[in-house]
This record gives structure tokens, C-alpha cells and sequence, in this order.
């Protein structure tokens, strides 16, 4: 487990007597976007006594309480009576949690019942088992829409990018949350699952009469996946092969490993001698906090990377890691190369912290479209310390970009405005057409700036 680099402790936290018993263990804290929720590290033990140290419940407090344990109470009683199958006490209780915190009207905030808790423990570390695929949401919330990982299990089975997900062994699929989807897709390795796709023709280009989608049935066997986060081009972006300065780094999400491969990808670049690099943050959702900062600080030396407030308290900042900033990849890359960061509508979270951050730093100029815009961070706190019970994502704080501004339902601006092509509701538009006008104008912009370093560095040597 990577070693702690913020920590955050919770005072006196309970929610009347029914929680109490959470107090003393472990919390997260996360940034990310939804649908696709991950932790940001582990913290300290929360704030409490050996003895509870919870608040006392007052009477108007209890009476709820008092009606939830009549609802269980005669449940119990009667409805197992029946006989009807699929009875179980967990999931009484879990739908209990769940409905909850979704009463609170929180996208954000809600019950991650051990299955879930786990599988996002999971990726969170780099690693899960299931099929080998990237799901997202459309932008009208209705459809989910697929990519597999290139040498998985669903590349293998036939899945392809911008595949629609309409059944999960049979359940339909349509309108599904996604979390709820992803649950059903996981599983041990060695089972299958059976996916239901549309399937376009052109996935680039929404259905239509000239662009039929057909529906295809494919079984796919599930695996242990460890994808690679940071994909790069130790040389010219795709369709840019005469820009041999240029380097090109995407980043699909920020977990646990998502370091360890920048630095890989920083420093094979380096050794390319490129002049520029292009860091490419599309349709990403977000990921650890911790990571976020620590991607920011490959490239801000010193200052604040974000700026973190709780509720009814002031901003704290999370500043850049200087040792991370003067890593191996500096032997090879000055500190003043130039980077575009391209960002589009489904870079969430996370992502948005490193682009506000190397924006408002002047480090980068971003291109694309005004992203996600969610400046929320959730508090994971696990039922349990070993999270067989599973375990809460209560929304505990906002965050800012350097500058002190609020990007919540706002997102950030790009300093270049690029619209992407493909359909509107496809999040992968950028990667299933061979046209991509943004990293065409990402290329535009970095070779502008080294040629004005050039020009500026010769005009320097006249004097």
C-alpha cells in the first residue's frame, strides 16, 4: 500500500446511535467523478473513544430509528413466512443504508455494499477481476457505453469501442446506474458473463439510417485485469508522425500505479529528446486526490496544487512535491518543456485538479471543451476495518483550483476551444474515428511554443 501523504481526522463523527458504531476506523478520502468512484488513501483512525464516544441520540433522532427497526422487525416476522425465495437479512439492511444516503439527494453520497466496496478497493489498486473493459456513462444518462482493454478478455471475446451495453445476462441494461451495471459485469476469474450490445456501424457517427446499429451477444470469460493507466508515444502523437519533438502521454484514470508509469513514460521520452509534450486527459473520470497531486507535481516545482475545505472550515493547501518535480525524467526534460493538456466534457475530479492546476500555474495551455466540472471530494468510511460490511461515500468537502476558483457544475474553461467530432453522446468519440481535431490543434499549439523557445533562445545567443 503507498505510503500516506495527507491525512484528515474526523471529530465526534455519528449519525445518531444507528452509526455510531463506525467511529474508530479507517477513512479515505476521494476525488473522482461519477459514475466510476475511487478512493484517495488511507488516513488515520477517526476521532472517538475506546468507550464509543459517539453523541447521544436525542428523542427526535430515535423515533426514526424507532420506526426503521419496526419496518426490519416485521419484516422478519411476516414476509419470511411466505416462503418467497431470495430472503436475506444483508440486503435488508444494505438497502436500508443505501436508501438512506440517497435520500440526501447527492449524486455522490451513497452505500457501497461489500461487493462494491471491494471491486472499488480493487481498482483503486491497479487490479480487479472481471472482463477488461472502461465503462461510461452517455451524456444523456440513459445508455452506457463500452471500450475494452487492448489484449483482455472482452477484446478477445469481440467487444468493441462504442459498443452500446444494452443486457447483462439478460437484465436489460438500459437506464442502468452504472456502478450497479459494473457490479454485475465483475466477477471471479474463470466465470462468464453474457453482454447484449448495440453495435453502429460507424461508431463515430450517431444511429441513423445510413449508420445501423445490430445487436450482438457475446460471452466473455473474466479475468484477472491490471490495465495500463498511462498510455504514451515515445515519439509523435498518431497522424503527427513528422512532429519528432512532440511526445504524447493519455492518462485513462489515477490509481495506485498511475506514477510509477508516468515516470516510465517521462523518462523514455526524455531519452526521445523531445521538446514538448502533449498530456491528454480526455474522458478521464478522476481517480486518487493523492496521485492527482503527485501527476501536478511531475511538473509544478512549488506552490499549491489544489486547495481542499471542509465543511464550516477554511481552505487548506495541498502543495506540489519538489522531489517528484526533480525526479529521473529531469535528467532529460528541462523544466521549462512546454505541455498542452487536452480535456473534454467527461474529464472529471481528478483530471480537473492537474489541468486547473497547470493552467492557473501558466505551466500548460489546455485544449478541447469546458470539462466535467465536479469540485466535490467524498469521504470513504468503511462498516468494518476489513470492509465486510461494506462502506459509506459521504461528500465531506470542495475543492479549488490554485487560482481560488469554484469549478463545482461550472468545469474549467480550455484556452482553446476545440469541438470534438464523432456523436455527441459517445465519450469515446475521440478514439473510435481516425479524425481528432483537438490533438491536431494540441500539436498546433506545442509546436508554436517550441519554435518560440527556439526563436527566443537564438535571439538570446545574438546578445
Amino acid at each position: 500500500m503507498k505510503e500516506n501523504r495527507f491525512r484528515h481526522t474526523i471529530f465526534g463523527f455519528a449519525i445518531t446511535g444507528l452509526l455510531a458504531f463506525l467511529v474508530g476506523f479507517l477513512y479515505h478520502v476521494v476525488a473522482f467523478a461519477s459514475p466510476t468512484p475511487l478512493p484517495v488513501h488511507i488516513s488515520q483512525v477517526l476521532g472517538g473513544t475506546s468507550g464509543g464516544g459517539a453523541a447521544e441520540a436525542d428523542d427526535a433522532s430515535v423515533k426514526p430509528l424507532e420506526v426503521f427497526w419496526k419496518t426490519y422487525t416485521l419484516v422478519r416476522q411476516r414476509y419470511r413466512l411466505v416462503g418467497v425465495p431470495g430472503w436475506d437479512d444483508d440486503n435488508l439492511i444494505y438497502a436500508g443504508l443505501d436508501g438512506l444516503l440517497r435520500s440526501l439527494g447527492d449524486p455522490y453520497t451513497r452505500f457501497l455494499d461489500p461487493k462494491a466496496y471491494k471491486q472499488m478497493i480493487e481498482q483503486n489498486q491497479g487490479q480487479f477481476q472481471g472482463i477488461g473493459a472502461y465503462l461510461q456513462q452517455s451524456r444523456d444518462q440513459r445508455h452506457i457505453l463500452l471500450a475494452p482493454i487492448p489484449n483482455g478478455p472482452a477484446a478477445a471475446a469481440g467487444l468493441k469501442r462504442g459498443d452500446i451495453l444494452l443486457k447483462i445476462n439478460g437484465t436489460n441494461a438500459v437506464g442502468m446506474d452504472i456502478d450497479k451495471a459494473k457490479n454485475l459485469i465483475r466477477g471471479p476469474a474463470g466465470t462468464t458473463v453474457e453482454l447484449t450490445v448495440g453495435r453502429r456501424q460507424d461508431p463515430s457517427r450517431p444511429e441513423g439510417a445510413d449508420n445501423p446499429m445490430k445487436t450482438v451477444k457475446i460471452v466473455v470469460e473474466r479475468a484477472v485485469i491490471k490495465p495500463d493507466e498511462v498510455k504514451f508515444s515515445a515519439g509523435p502523437p498518431a497522424g503527427h508522425e513528422k512532429e519528432t519533438e512532440i511526445g504524447y502521454i493519455r492518462l485513462h484514470q489515477f490509481n495506485e500505479d498511475t506514477e510509477n508509469q508516468l515516470d516510465r513514460a517521462l523518462v523514455q521520452l526524455g531519452k526521445k529528446r523531445v521538446k514538448g509534450i502533449v498530456l491528454d486527459l480526455r474522458g478521464n473520470p478522476g481517480g486518487l486526490l493523492d496521485v492527482a497531486i503527485g501527476v501536478a507535481s511531475r511538473f509544478l516545482e512549488e506552490g499549491p496544487v489544489v486547495f481542499i475545505q471542509e465543511a464550516g472550515g477554511n481552505r487548506r493547501a495541498y502543495n506540489a512535491n519538489r522531489r517528484q518535480f526533480n525526479g529521473e525524467h529531469r535528467k532529460y526534460l528541462p523544466a521549462n518543456t512546454p505541455v498542452v493538456v487536452l480535456v473534454n466534457r467527461d474529464s472529471a475530479s481528478a483530471s480537473e485538479i492537474v489541468a486547473g492546476c497547470l493552467k492557473d500555474h501558466k505551466i500548460a495551455k489546455l485544449v478541447g471543451e469546458t470539462t466535467f466540472g465536479k469540485g466535490l471530494v467524498q469521504t470513504i468510511i468503511p462498516l468494518e476495518a476489513d470492509g465486510n460490511r461494506g462502506a459509506l461515500k459521504i461528500t465531506t468537502a470542495k475543492y479549488f483550483t490554485p487560482n481560488g476558483t469554484d469549478i463545482n457544475h461550472k468545469g474549467i474553461e480550455p484556452d482553446y476551444k476545440v469541438v470534438a467530432r464523432g456523436p455527441d453522446e459517445d465519450p469515446f468519440a475521440a478514439e473510435t474515428t481516425k479524425e481528432d481535431p483537438q490533438l491536431d490543434r494540441a500539436v498546433e499549439v506545442i509546436r508554436k511554443q517550441i519554435q518560440g523557445g527556439a526563436a527566443a533562445l537564438a535571439e538570446g545567443a545574438k546578445h
